[in-house]
């Protein structure tokens, strides 16, 4: 996983899509003392892969 904070909220980037994502990111981010109020699955926003390509150049 990758991810990114916009503004209070996190973009997590899954490379390959899972049906167990959503339950394994919330499960990582609980395990770090992290609450969830909700998990979505979105379209990539233009700034979502701006920032995508900054982090790997």
């Amino acid at each position: 996983f990758e991810a990114a904070i916009f503004g209070s909220r996190l973009h997590v980037l899954v490379e390959h899509e899972d049906d167990r994502a959503s339950e394994m990111i919330r499960e990582s981010l609980e395990s770090a003392g992290i609450k969830t109020a909700a998990i979505a699955r979105i379209t990539p926003s233009l700034e979502d892969v701006f920032v995508t390509l900054i982090e790997v150049a």
